[in-house]
């Protein structure tokens, strides 16, 4: 018998291995259905590349979680909600990159899968035994936070491997934690995840084969990390302010640019080319090196940093300040939200 700890090392190498091929079949069908992304006003890259890629990943993790649930205990309740409220997003996801949806169905949807992430975590959670205020608040704010990292997971998806080699680092790390808390089930869903979205990135970051995840994709990576984040705090696997630190590298570029934009009364749900990546992408003329440096700075900043505030919980304010405080100047010297 396998030991628990050797579950999610497999759930990874088999959701890995499985994607590589898979979006390599999902390509042609893309390619033959016409279904690609021309440049416009908000993309970065030129001519046409095939999007929904992301189906891939959304279908080899989700299998791959149901297949290892075989193994690894998974409150079932809770588990199916998820799975539906994931699945949900992903569905707008692939109709708007089929034919385009408003963005009012898009966020509700957003929002309801919000709601359910909130139900879960707040449903036989102890620290909510204070009474009905505290628990709608709780709910409310998962609410509205997931909704926003789904959107911010869209926005930053903007060049080559950028939103899906963050995704991988975040979840990736998150399920580490998990592991060392001893939460197995938790630790294998991640690597499921991380494997799939890892085996996509071949192909999103190919020059002469590329292929881009979709709002399918991005949609169902941001709730996969929203979920990651939200059920690993529940657990009592990281902190509160790990939860924030984490993503804070992506969370910085989108909500500056959406702030500056907001501030400068332009329309929001315009497309454009304002967030700090785009501006490094359109300066240095490449997407790679722009992807390694925000996946750098994910692994070499925003992870230690929430491994720090782990360790010292007492200095979790001053770690949470400390990881957005640099990046926030940054993003504001990148010209983020401005034209």
């Amino acid at each position: 018998m396998l030991s628990a700890g050797v579950w999610p090392i497999l759930a990874a190498a088999l959701s890995a291995a499985t994607c590589v091929f898979a979006t390599g079949v999902l390509r042609k069908r893309l390619v033959a259905a016409a279904v690609v992304d021309h440049s416009n006003e908000r993309s970065s890259h030129t001519g046409s590349v095939p999007r929904g890629g992301g189906l891939a990943f959304i279908a080899v993790s989700m299998a791959t979680i149901a297949v290892s649930s075989l193994v690894v205990g998974y409150s079932v309740e809770p588990a199916l909600a998820l799975a539906s409220a994931a699945i949900a997003v992903a569905a707008v996801g692939a109709i708007d990159d089929l034919r385009g949806l408003s963005a009012g169905i898009r966020m509700a949807i957003h929002l309801l899968a919000g709601a359910v992430l909130a139900w879960t975590c707040v449903r036989d959670n102890p620290l909510f035994d204070e009474g009905l205020l505290q628990v709608a608040a709780a709910g409310i704010a998962i609410t509205f936070v997931t909704a926003w990292i789904i959107n911010l997971t869209n926005f930053m998806d903007g060049i080559d491997g950028l939103a899906a080699s963050s995704g991988v680092l975040i979840i990736t790390a998150v399920g580490a934690l998990a592991w060392l808390h001893g939460d197995t089930g938790l630790c294998t869903a991640c690597a499921a995840v991380a494997g799939a979205v890892t085996g996509f990135l071949p192909w999103n970051l190919s020059r002469t084969r590329r292929i881009f995840m979709g709002d399918a994709g991005s949609g169902f990576l941001g709730f996969a990390m929203a979920v990651a984040l939200a059920l690993a705090w529940k657990a009592g696997a990281i902190g509160a302010a790990a939860v924030f630190i984490l993503p804070s590298v992506l969370v910085t570029d989108a909500t500056v640019t959406l702030s500056v934009r907001a501030f400068r009364r332009e329309q929001l749900t315009a497309a454009h080319r304002s967030h700090a990546y785009q501006h490094l992408a359109q300066r240095w003329r490449a997407h790679r090196p722009v992807t390694a440096m925000y996946a750098g700075a994910t692994l070499l900043w925003s992870i230690p940093i929430a491994a720090a505030s782990e360790a010292w919980p007492t200095l979790s304010v001053l770690m949470l300040c400390l990881a957005y405080g640099p990046l926030v100047v940054l993003a504001i010297l990148l010209r983020a939200g401005k034209r």
